[in-house]
C-alpha cells in the first residue's frame, strides 16, 4: 500500500494541501443533513426521506465539499484543482453541478440549495446540520471486528463479484479514487482469431474503463501486448498500466487483467472473469470488459449497454477504424469501404455511421475528394447517427468540424465541439478539433492546451504528436514550432505530414532551402496536390524561379484532371509574386468551400494578407478580419 500511496500523487502541486484535506474528509464518518436530504459520509450515499438517491461519485464529492464549506463562495478554479486533473475542460465542472441540481431537484429560480455566481463559483445556501457518529464498541475500525463479521463481509463481496454468468477471481484493489490516468495495453490473445479478438477486446476494455468516473484512459496504440508494463507506463506518462490476457480454460474462456505500477512495476490489482460461452459478438466482449472495469472500480457507474451488433458488422467496423487511423488518402478510402460493409449488415450501426462520417470529412484534407462532394455525405451520416443516439459525442464533433471547415460558422462550430468534449472528455479527436478551432481564431493559449489534452489521451498518435508544434507555428513562434516538429519527426520518421510541417516552420524562419528539402521528403506520401503549392512558394523564395514556374504549371495541369485545393494554387502564385492570379484562385477556393481556407489568418503564407484590400473580402467571407475574434485569448501574437 505504501507503493500505491506514493504512486497516486496529485496533478496540481498547488492543490496538494487541499487534496490531502479531501482524503482526510473521505475517511470521516457521520452525516450531513439539509432539507429532506441526508449524506452518509462513511458510506458515501445520498438519500431523501429515507430513500437512496442515485448519484455518481464525483458529483457527490463536490456536493459534500460545497456543503462543508457553506456559506463560503467556492470558486470554479478551486473546485477544478481539487476534483479534476489540470487538463480537464471546464464543461466537466458545469455538467457536474448540473447533475447535482438534478438529483436535488434544485432547478428553481431562485435556487434552494446551490447558488451560482456567474464566472466566479458556487455557494451552498441551504441550512446544513452535521451529525457526528456516537462512539461505541460497535463502531470500532474493521480490523478489530470479530471473525464472523469479516466472514460475512467476505460472503457479501463474493456475491457482488459474481456477475453475468462468469466466475470472478480477484486480488485486493488499491484506492481507485486516487487513480486518474490508466494506459490500456492491447489484450493478449492466442489462436486463429487472435488479431480480431485482441483488437475487439482492447476497444471494449478502453470503453469500459473510460466509464469510471474521474479516470482518463490513455490509448497505447500498437504497443506489443507482451511489452514490459513498467516501461510502457513510463513512455505513456501514466502512473498505472492495465494489462489483460484472454485464454482458453476447460469450461470456456478467461479474461485476466492486472494493474501494474509504472513507478516500480509492482502488482497493484488483478482480476479475472470466466465465460462459459464462445466469444463471437461484441455484446459478449463488452460484458467481459465491463466486469473487469467493475472489479477495478466498485463504484463504477456503467454506461448503458449498446444494442447488439452482428459479429460480421463489428469486424468490418474494427477494420474501418484501423484504416482510418492511418490518416492517408488510401487509408481513408479503405476505411469507408469497411464502414459501408458494416452498414450493409446493420444499417443503424451508430459507430459505423460515425466512422464513415469522419472518413468522408477528412478526404479533402488529403486531396482525395472535393469538399462539395464529400462534406454533404459526412454531414448526412453524422446527422443520421444522432437520430439513433442523440448524445453521440463523435457525431457532434463531426458536425462541429463541418461547421468550422465547410460552413465557416465559427460560433456553431465551437458550440458543437465543446458539447462533444463535454459528452466524452476522453475523445482525443474532438479535443484536437477544438484546439484547431482555437488556433484558427488566434486563441493560441487555448489551442495549445487542447492539443496537450489530446496528446495525453493518445500519446502514440503521430498526428497529435505533430500538433504540439502547431500552436507555436500559427502564433508566429517558428523556432519553437520547428523544434517541436523535428522532435515529432524523430518519433514518427515515416509520417509524411510530419515532414511537411517542418517545411512550413522553416519557411516561417526564412530558411527556404530547408523548407524545399522538407517538402520534397513529404511529396511521396502526400502528393503534389497537397505539397505542390507550398513547394512552389519555397522554390521561388529560394531563388529557383524556373523550377517554381515549372511546378506551378504541373500543379495547374493536375487541377484540370482531379481535385486540387484551389488555395494551394493561390499559395503557389503568391510565391511567384502574381497577386492577381492568387486572388483568382482564392475566389475559386471560396466557391468550392476549400477546407484549407480556415488557415487563412494563421498560415505562414497568408497570415499577413487579411489587412490588404485585395484579400480583405476573402478574409471576411471566411469569417476573419485583420483581428479574428476581436483580440480574444491571452496568447495572441
Amino acid at each position: 500500500m505504501d507503493v500505491a500511496r506514493r504512486m497516486y500523487r496529485d496533478v496540481s502541486q498547488d492543490a496538494k494541501p487541499e487534496q490531502s484535506e479531501d482524503r482526510r474528509s473521505a475517511r470521516r464518518e457521520g452525516s450531513l443533513t439539509f432539507g429532506e436530504f441526508r449524506i452518509d459520509l462513511a458510506k458515501r450515499t445520498l438519500s431523501a426521506g429515507g430513500e437512496r438517491v442515485p448519484i455518481q461519485r464525483k458529483p457527490l464529492e463536490v456536493l459534500i465539499y460545497l456543503a462543508e464549506q457553506a456559506p463560503r463562495l467556492v470558486s470554479r478554479t478551486e473546485l477544478l484543482r481539487r476534483f479534476w486533473s489540470a487538463s480537464v475542460n471546464e464543461e466537466s465542472l458545469t455538467r457536474c453541478i448540473s447533475t447535482i441540481r438534478e438529483r436535488l431537484g434544485d432547478g428553481d429560480d431562485p435556487p434552494r440549495v446551490i447558488e451560482t455566481h456567474r464566472a466566479q463559483g458556487y455557494r451552498f445556501i441551504a441550512a446544513v446540520a452535521r451529525d457526528e457518529p456516537v462512539a461505541s464498541d460497535s463502531l470500532r475500525p474493521a480490523r478489530y471486528r470479530l471473525p464472523w463479521v469479516s466472514a460475512a463481509a467476505v460472503v457479501g463481496l463474493l456475491l457482488f463479484l459474481v456477475f453475468w454468468s462468469g466466475v470472478v477471481h480477484e486480488s485486493p484493489v488499491p484506492p481507485a479514487d486516487r487513480i486518474d490516468r490508466i494506459a490500456v495495453l492491447p489484450v493478449g490473445v492466442r489462436g486463429a482469431e487472435a488479431e480480431w479478438l485482441s483488437t475487439a477486446l482492447t476497444d471494449q476494455m478502453m470503453r469500459a474503463v473510460s466509464g469510471i468516473e474521474g479516470i482518463k484512459v490513455i490509448a497505447a496504440g500498437s504497443a506489443d501486448p507482451a511489452a514490459a508494463p513498467r516501461a510502457a507506463g513510463r513512455r505513456l506518462d501514466v502512473p498505472a498500466v492495465l494489462t489483460s490476457r484472454l485464454e482458453q480454460v476447460p469450461n470456456g474462456s478467461r479474461l485476466s487483467a492486472k494493474l501494474i505500477s509504472a513507478h516500480d512495476g509492482s502488482l497493484l490489482w488483478s482480476s479475472s472473469v470466466d465465460s462459459p460461452q464462445a466469444l463471437s459478438s461484441d455484446v459478449q466482449l463488452a460484458s467481459l470488459a465491463r466486469q473487469i472495469a467493475q472489479r477495478l472500480q466498485p463504484t463504477l457507474q456503467l454506461r448503458v449497454a449498446s444494442s447488439p451488433v452482428d459479429p460480421a458488422a463489428y469486424r468490418h467496423y474494427l477494420q474501418g477504424r484501423y484504416y482510418w487511423s492511418q490518416r492517408s488518402a488510401v487509408g481513408l478510402d479503405a476505411a469507408i469501404s469497411a464502414f459501408d460493409k458494416a452498414l450493409e449488415v446493420k444499417p443503424d450501426y451508430v459507430d459505423a455511421l460515425v466512422g464513415a462520417a469522419e472518413s468522408w470529412l477528412l478526404l479533402p484534407l488529403y486531396g482525395a475528394a472535393a469538399p462539395m462532394s464529400s462534406i454533404p455525405g459526412s454531414r448526412s451520416l453524422a446527422e443520421r447517427a444522432l437520430v439513433f443516439d442523440a448524445s453521440n459525442a463523435r457525431a457532434r464533433a463531426v458536425l462541429g468540424a463541418i461547421a468550422m471547415q465547410f460552413d465557416w460558422d465559427w460560433s456553431r462550430a465551437e458550440k458543437l465541439l465543446r458539447e462533444a468534449v463535454a459528452l466524452n472528455p476522453n475523445d482525443a479527436t474532438a479535443q484536437q478539433w477544438l484546439g484547431e478551432l482555437y488556433c484558427y481564431r488566434r486563441r493560441f493559449d487555448e489551442c495549445a492546451r487542447q492539443f496537450r489534452i489530446a496528446l495525453e489521451l493518445d500519446p502514440l498518435s503521430p498526428v497529435l504528436r505533430m500538433q504540439q508544434g502547431s500552436a507555436a507555428l500559427y502564433a508566429g513562434n517558428f523556432e519553437l514550432a520547428l523544434t517541436e516538429y523535428q522532435a515529432a519527426a524523430r518519433d514518427n520518421p515515416d509520417f509524411g505530414m510530419g515532414r511537411y510541417v517542418i517545411g512550413l516552420a522553416s519557411g516561417g524562419l526564412g530558411d527556404w532551402g530547408r523548407a524545399v528539402s522538407a517538402y520534397r521528403a513529404a511529396l511521396p506520401e502526400l502528393g503534389t496536390a497537397i505539397v505542390g503549392g507550398p513547394m512552389v512558394y519555397a522554390l521561388a523564395k529560394n531563388g529557383d524561379r524556373d523550377q517554381a514556374v515549372e511546378l506551378a504549371a504541373e500543379l495547374e495541369a493536375l487541377a484540370a484532371e482531379r481535385y486540387v485545393p484551389p488555395s494551394k494554387l493561390a499559395i503557389a502564385y503568391l510565391g511567384l509574386g502574381e497577386r492577381d492570379r492568387a486572388v483568382s484562385w482564392f475566389e475559386q477556393a471560396l466557391k468550392v468551400h476549400d477546407d484549407r481556407l480556415v488557415y487563412f489568418g494563421v498560415d505562414v503564407h497568408t497570415r499577413d494578407l487579411a489587412g490588404e484590400p485585395a484579400f480583405a473580402e476573402i478574409a471576411a467571407r471566411i469569417g476573419f478580419g485583420a483581428d479574428p475574434d476581436g483580440g480574444r485569448g491571452s496568447g495572441r501574437k
